[in-house]
């Protein structure tokens, strides 16, 4: 396995979990597609630091002299939500920025559940 298949590995157990939790997500052949978000969260760690970051390089010290793929590597592996959203009930989340849409889900005639 690659860098790429198991540095954000631990964000896509709690992203699976998450998912699961929430009824968007159930295992295929007893499987949970944690590579494969692995790879994604990986993706878009580097995909982002392409488009933020100065010709120049990093303007953070610990990352200067570095390439784009060396920093994406030193990013830590999310483990654990942040703080703010653990235990938070959804009538007691703040409410959302302009343009936020919500996920929902629709029974078989259509309607909102």
């Amino acid at each position: 396995m690659s860098e790429r298949d198991t540095h954000f590995f631990e964000f896509a157990k709690l992203l699976v979990t998450e998912l699961e939790r929430q009824g968007f997500l159930t295992p295929v052949y007893g499987a949970y597609p944690y590579t494969l978000i692995s790879r994604f969260a990986y993706d878009l760690v580097n995909h982002t630091l392409w488009h933020s970051t100065p010709a120049g390089g990093s303007t953070i010290k610990k990352y200067q002299g570095m390439t784009i793929e060396e920093i994406t590597q030193h990013i830590p592996d999310m483990t654990t939500w942040p703080e703010r959203e653990q235990g938070v009930a959804d009538e007691e989340k703040e409410d959302p920025p302009p343009g936020y849409i919500e996920l929902r889900t629709w029974d078989e005639n259509g309607e909102v559940d």
